[in-house]
């Protein structure tokens, strides 16, 4: 669930996700992505951001080809997400 939610920018469901488990940001899909490569390659601010104040750690976690959420951003030409 958390990874559709970041996905397509459904902030109301990360956060009522966050207040009961951070785990949900630890899950992969098939490609490694978690929720924070996934809203930083969308562009998702919002999204990042509170996934970011929740666990900051998620930007060091990179996918099976080796990117981390802020290259997808860049990548994706999503400069906004980088700050």
């Amino acid at each position: 669930p958390a990874l559709i939610a970041a996905e397509n920018n459904f902030t109301d469901a990360i956060s009522l996700m966050l207040s009961i488990s951070e785990t949900a940001l630890k899950q992969c899909n098939n490609d490694g992505n978690t929720p924070a490569t996934l809203a930083a390659k969308n562009g998702h601010i919002e999204t990042l951001t509170l996934i970011i104040a929740a666990a900051p750690n998620v930007l060091l976690i990179a996918n099976k080809n080796g990117d981390k959420p802020a290259m997808l951003a860049a990548k994706n030409g999503h400069i906004v997400a980088l700050k």
